[in-house]
């Protein structure tokens, strides 16, 4: 019998990360029981390689600057497992967590006796207990943004029947599973959509990535909206952080981010995109004060977060070629004429021979490696082993080891970022704040 939210959350994390099944006939069978939850929520779906939670983030500022209650599903936590599940950017309770895992656990049980190792994984067990959360507010939440956890079309998320699909993009990631082309990716992820459902991207710049799309959008008689063909970031400024939108029939001038980085504007647009939608296909009227300030004070931790002034310390999750690529370029764009020492580390299972390789190109940039504790033991991070030989970086075993080395010799013009996994930076931004909960 689990009794305490300690006992409630390791129970959740002893679950198996991967199964031999990965279709959702199991996971379907299971939320028939608690009389399909997936079923009563008004939902808008989000997938893509990187990008999803700043997505996710800027839309629901504008949604609740604009008087709508607001569920998110996001993952992986920063500082607490509750944060994965919130409505109006309040966590879950321990409370209502361990009610949850108890309501679920003696059916899990029956289900782990019948199906055996294609029972349900961690993923689909938070997946589970997001559901039957947000289904018990369903009299209360306006919407609720959902992001997928890998790829799509066999995400636990997917038993879901949204209003809105959206895919941020397609570029390389998780191919162990998803697949070693773009086009594999491209099908994972789309899908998500489902008949007569509209879909929004943002943009794509593969031609067999937009055929693989088209075709889906075709079989599913569902209309398409592209960032950069149906509607476009203008004027980007990245002293000021501001940009024009134009689409759907609106101008946008002059709209304002509190977010570094070019990608966000693209991210920006793409949550403005889904909004607009929205408010067509429920006949609102759209709330400008809501965009514009929604946008404007929307932060996300981790996500090139500033958590320490003089010297200027970041911490950044990225975790994939596509994400160095993105930080290299607000680097180069915000930080030229200045030193930045980077303190890098990554999960094994990531491609991080060339992520650390890009990052070394950098003229300005000094790159020390290190190693930190995998969330609970179940994947590894890089060690001394597996870049000695390969680079001629310093590695320095234990982050806090190497941020002390760092910070010793640093001055308060120089830039300090601690990236390349959103576990790392989870370790450190917990370290430096104690728990914001």
């Amino acid at each position: 019998m689990i009794k305490t939210y300690n006992e409630a959350i390791n129970y959740i994390h002893g679950r198996s990360k991967f199964k031999k099944d990965y279709s959702l006939s199991i996971i379907k069978k299971f939320l028939h029981e608690f009389n399909d939850p997936q079923n009563k929520l008004n939902a808008i779906h989000v997938t893509g390689t990187n990008g999803k939670g700043s997505t996710v983030n800027f839309l629901r500022n504008i949604f609740q600057r604009d008087g709508y209650v607001v569920g998110t599903f996001t993952s992986p936590y920063i500082s607490k497992f509750n944060e994965r599940i919130e409505i109006n950017g309040n966590p879950i309770s321990d409370d209502d967590l361990l009610k949850l895992v108890q309501l679920i656990e003696p059916v899990l049980k029956r289900y782990d006796q019948l199906y055996k190792e294609n029972s349900l994984t961690e993923f689909d067990l938070v997946t589970v207990i997001m559901l039957i959360f947000f289904a018990s507010h369903e009299n209360d939440l306006d919407v609720v943004i959902i992001e997928v956890g890998i790829g799509g079309r066999f995400d636990s998320t997917n038993v879901i029947n949204p209003i809105i699909s959206v895919i941020t993009n397609v570029s390389w990631d998780h191919m162990n599973i998803l697949g070693n082309t773009l086009k594999d990716i491209a099908w994972q992820k789309v899908g998500i959509l489902k008949n007569n459902i509209p879909l929004i991207t943002g943009k794509l710049d593969d031609d067999c990535v937009t055929s693989i799309i088209q075709r889906e959008v075709m079989k599913n008689n569902s209309s398409w909206y592209m960032l950069n063909r149906d509607f476009s970031v203008l004027n980007r400024n990245f002293y000021n952080l501001s940009f024009d939108f134009d689409g759907f029939g609106s101008q946008f001038k002059n709209l304002r981010l509190s977010m570094l980085g070019s990608y966000q504007f693209d991210n920006a647009a793409v949550a403005l995109a889904v909004y607009l939608v929205f408010k067509k296909i429920n006949n609102k009227n759209i709330n400008k004060k809501a965009i514009f300030n929604g946008l404007l004070n929307s932060r996300w931790k981790g996500r090139f977060e500033l958590i320490n002034q003089q010297p200027s310390i970041y911490i950044d999750g990225a975790h994939n070629v596509p994400a160095i690529d993105k930080l290299i370029d607000l680097i180069n764009d915000c930080f030229s004429n200045k030193r930045v020492f980077i303190l890098f580390s990554a999960l094994i299972d990531k491609n991080y021979l060339t992520m650390i390789k890009k990052l070394n190109s950098i003229n300005n940039v000094h790159l020390y490696l290190t190693n930190f504790s995998s969330p609970y033991g179940k994947r590894s991070s890089i060690s001394y082993k597996d870049v000695n030989n390969k680079f001629d970086n310093i590695f320095i075993k234990d982050w806090k080891n190497a941020y002390n080395t760092i910070i010793k010799f640093i001055t308060l013009d120089d830039i300090f970022i601690i990236t390349g996994s959103l576990y790392f930076i989870s370790d450190v931004r917990n370290y430096f704040y104690k728990s914001n909960y």
